[in-house]
């Protein structure tokens, strides 16, 4: 049956302006002699080989803490609210991640850390409920590093602040 099926589709970051989540997209297909439409919604998205990074800075904010908070705005044309967002699905793979701390005038300067082989996967995000995640990372030294839980709701004024619960694994 056809009823549900997934299409992957390839873009470069420049291409990513128009999509939404949620956004209906037509999709022709010319397959066994015959062309066929296909008619759905993009519900999630998959990352490649990011490299990511998280930054601390010397007054103890991360670089992401505002990230769904109040002041996020929505790209023009777009009607609905951050709130009310649900992503299917999310999944990040072999993706790098740098941890660093920014120090303080006169402080030592604190290490960066680094983890690859990154997998994160995501379903049902939402930013005003728990949502189930799972990661896994190579650690520096060649360890591993596993969690898997849940998230969310996602912290509205700092998302450093997020409540999560989690299974961890090294």
């Amino acid at each position: 049956s056809l009823s549900e099926i997934w299409i992957d589709a390839n873009f470069k970051e420049t291409q990513l302006a128009d999509l939404r989540i949620g956004q209906r997209v037509r999709v022709e297909v010319d397959m066994y002699g015959g062309r066929k439409e296909f008619e759905g919604r993009i519900t999630g998205f998959t990352i490649d080989k990011p490299t990511i990074n998280l930054i601390r800075h010397a007054n103890g904010t991360w670089n992401y803490s505002t990230i769904g908070g109040a002041q996020t705005r929505q790209p023009s044309g777009d009607s609905g609210s951050v709130k009310d967002l649900i992503i299917r699905h999310i999944t990040v793979s072999d993706g790098k991640v740098t941890v660093s701390t920014e120090s303080a005038p006169g402080a030592p300067v604190t290490p960066k850390r680094t983890y690859d082989q990154l997998k994160l996967e995501a379903k049902n995000f939402t930013f005003s409920k728990p949502f189930p995640f799972t990661l896994s990372a190579r650690l520096p030294a060649d360890g591993t590093v596993s969690l898997a839980g849940n998230a969310g709701p996602i912290n509205q004024h700092d998302a450093s602040l997020t409540p999560f619960g989690a299974k961890l694994e090294v």
